[in-house]
């Protein structure tokens, strides 16, 4: 009788392989995991930072124009300015409660169409006396911008822009004639509470109310935990007063606004929320412009 080969496997080499592939089997699902919960975090990560970031330079954006006369208010919780929106001529002034005006010459005017009850426009009245310093002025307007016939805008008339017509409230400095003039709207960033969480958020104002705030960046920690960090600096670097401060010399000396966010990792492995942490530092061009000699 001939004796076949064996083949297979016996119990007991199947009782020593069995436990030896689940080791190895639950040693990769255990490297699987770890990579993708680094993968997740690490594209968390990127995008806190990208996220932070874009805040920092929407920020940088609104802030670089200003001087430390244009922030209203600043603190940990709120950071209020005056936002240019554009440069304006004096045309004509045909009425105490509006005036003519129009753009540079070559310049877009699009943007008067936003033009709104409650901003504000600035100019310079000139004294009779040549070398006195002319007299800032303030008006607010009060009705929406329309377009208005006639030509001719500017100290000699030759700008041909599209002329506007601008009603403003009554102002106790009038503004000088063919004078440049610029619009201004109230801006705050806030950082509040909705729900369980807390954001960075911005508004502007509309008339007598503020429009609806609109998230910018979160979430971020909460106000006691440090989520937003606001400091006005001097040119040296120290820091300056909150505002608003009771003198105005103060926001004179404000030639930089840091602000510091604390943003709460959105995927985190870990009981305790992974924090990041960007610091922005707008140095204020019209402050610097205003302290040459």
């Amino acid at each position: 009788m001939t004796r076949l080969p064996r083949t297979g496997t016996t119990l007991v080499e199947l009782l020593v392989a069995l436990p030896l592939a689940l080791l190895v089997g639950i040693a990769a699902t255990l490297l699987l995991l770890r990579i993708a919960r680094t993968v997740r975090a690490q594209s968390a990560q990127l995008a806190s930072s990208r996220e932070l970031r874009q805040v920092g330079g929407m920020l940088a954006g609104e802030l670089a124009p200003l001087s430390g006369h244009d922030l209203l208010a600043a603190s940990d919780t709120l950071l209020a300015f005056q936002s240019p929106m554009g440069t304006l001529l004096l045309c004509d002034r045909p009425a105490p409660h509006a005036v003519v005006v129009a753009v540079p010459h070559h310049s877009d005017d699009a943007w008067l169409a936003s033009v709104r009850p409650g901003d504000r426009v600035r100019g310079w009245h000139a004294t009779t006396t040549p070398v006195d310093t002319p007299i800032a002025a303030e008006r607010t307007v009060i009705a929406p911008p329309s377009v208005v016939g006639g030509a001719g805008c500017g100290p000699d008339r030759s700008t041909t822009s599209r002329r506007w017509r601008l009603p403003l409230d009554t102002g106790a400095v009038p503004f000088s004639p063919s004078g440049p003039l610029t619009v201004h709207r109230d801006v705050r960033y806030r950082h509040y509470r909705s729900g369980t969480t807390w954001w960075w958020g911005r508004q502007s104002r509309d008339g007598a109310i503020w429009d609806a705030i609109q998230p910018v960046a979160g979430p971020l920690q909460a106000a006691a935990l440090g989520g937003v960090r606001v400091r006005l600096l001097d040119a040296t670097g120290a820091p300056v007063g909150p505002l608003p401060a009771p003198a105005s010399h103060s926001r004179g000396r404000i030639a930089m606004a840091q602000v510091t966010f604390s943003l709460r990792r959105r995927a985190s492995s870990t009981l305790q929320p992974a924090v990041d942490t960007v610091t922005a530092v707008v140095p204020l061009r019209a402050t610097a412009y205003r302290q040459r000699p």
